[in-house]
């Protein structure tokens, strides 16, 4: 709690103290922010407003920003949904730490038990070698490129897969989600994607840091003229 309180970043929600009130469980108070989640955003201006790479490129900061911590703060739940936007517009992550705060309780599970953004974990999380599931770094990555496909098709991963059950399959064989045709965010950045989703962990890049670089290279923001 105290590592969130301290951050100061564009690309991330401010923490502003906890709220409890018995018999509900205590909450985390952060500002709010009407333009909502990154869902509800792209969902709104659909067509009219493009800031896809915007969107890509303050997320991808953001991580980098969790992930330069010392210690290192584990997101362990990037999603469209757990990115706000704020009143300039800019992305702002938000529940950092939370998912990965769980790890000591979820242990001793299958597969067929799991609950959970399943289309977002890392092939380690949802089929790991032991019993006990490690959020780091490499599935931090993971996720962001699934993040990356809600931003880019403005629908969740695998969207052709209706149950959650099918894409448990999927991902530990190595299937990704479809790349959309027509697009040219998707095909400027699945180079990028297709590392970051890559089924071995050590395929992935190290740090979020070689990922913003790799999307500084391809210059994102020349892309919303013709989005």
């Amino acid at each position: 709690m105290g590592h969130w309180a301290s951050l100061e970043h564009p690309n991330l929600v401010k923490f502003l103290g906890l709220s409890y009130e018995h018999p509900f469980p205590a909450g985390l108070v952060s500002p709010f922010f009407a333009n909502g989640n990154a869902n509800d955003y792209l969902e709104r201006f659909k067509g009219k407003h493009p800031e896809e790479p915007a969107l890509i490129q303050g997320a991808a900061h953001g991580l980098r920003h969790l992930h330069t911590r010392s210690p290192v703060i584990i997101h362990g739940a990037v999603r469209a949904c757990n990115i706000l936007i704020d009143e300039t517009e800019s992305p702002r992550l938000v529940d950092f730490g939370l998912m990965a705060a769980l790890d000591s309780v979820l242990t001793n599970f299958t597969t067929a038990d799991f609950v959970g953004p399943v289309r977002w974990y890392a092939p380690e999380i949802l089929y790991p070698e032991g019993e006990e599931i490690t959020y780091n770094v490499k599935t931090d990555i993971f996720a962001f490129s699934m993040m990356c496909i809600e931003v880019i098709t403005g629908k969740r991963p695998f969207a052709h897969r209706r149950l959650d059950a099918a894409v448990l399959s999927d991902i530990p064989r190595g299937l990704r989600p479809h790349k959309p045709q027509d697009s040219p965010l998707a095909d400027i950045m699945w180079p990028v994607l297709m590392l970051c989703w890559a089924q071995n962990p050590s395929e992935r890049p190290e740090h979020m840091s070689e990922v913003c670089d790799l999307l500084d290279a391809i210059d994102l923001q020349s892309l919303s003229w013709i989005i």
